[in-house]
């Protein structure tokens, strides 16, 4: 128990002895710190705007805030801040402007080298990679944010999404493949698209072990 009370978000960090929390002030939150065994709490800085995503990197010692430009409050500075809680400062890590517009995190390598995102702004619905030492940013082969993923190391992942297909290009389909990062190869596990049902939220999930693939067939009720 930190005894704190009347926030709007709360995280805790991966060794559960200090918790990140925010406090709204209009369109706005205060984030502060508090350790188990401080009774003090330490203010950070503030941000703007809901929090749709949080990653945890460098063992706990920083926090990724993924901002919802969905949200009514919308994005004003950054779309995702990075939260230093060694050197007690917020940072912007992916600023508000025109080339990241709707962009939308997918995720943070095991190895915190890149963060994962996507944007809605033009017809290009790549996913990109943002280093996060060097802040290049890098597009993939992959054509589509995945439904489903699971890390298979530092740089490879499986996953099932939406893929042009080999036989009509102007037409999607529902692939299962591997990511390399490294080579920036896309591998497809099978030849075929997975007959998986459009309309129903989660229709596909890839197990924990990255052995098996669920699914609702198209056409199924």
């Amino acid at each position: 128990d930190f005894g704190v009370s009347d926030y709007s978000d709360i995280f805790l960090t991966p060794d559960e002895e200090s918790i990140v929390f925010l406090k709204p002030a209009d369109d706005e939150n205060s984030i502060f710190l508090k350790s188990k065994d401080d009774a003090n709490v330490v203010p950070l800085g503030k941000i703007h705007g809901a929090i749709s995503e949080a990653y945890w990197i460098n063992n706990g010692a920083e926090l990724l805030l993924s901002i919802d430009w969905l949200s009514p409050i919308g994005i004003r500075d950054a779309y995702v801040y990075r939260v230093d809680l060694v050197n007690l400062r917020i940072d912007i890590e992916i600023p508000n402007r025109p080339e990241y517009r709707n962009l939308t995190t997918i995720g943070v390598t095991p190895n915190n080298d890149w963060l994962l995102y996507v944007t809605y702004a033009e017809q290009d619905r790549s996913v990109y990679l943002h280093n996060l030492t060097t802040k290049v940013e890098t597009k993939t082969a992959v054509q589509f944010p995945p439904m489903d993923y699971q890390w298979l190391s530092d740089d490879e992942f499986l996953a099932v999404g939406y893929l042009k297909d080999k036989t009509s290009p102007n037409n999607t389909s529902v692939y299962a493949y591997k990511y390399n990062i490294s080579r920036d190869e896309l591998t497809l596990l099978f030849d075929n698209p997975l007959n998986v049902h459009q309309f129903i939220k989660n229709a596909i999930q890839i197990s924990p072990s990255g052995k098996l693939i669920a699914f609702i067939q198209a056409g199924d009720q």
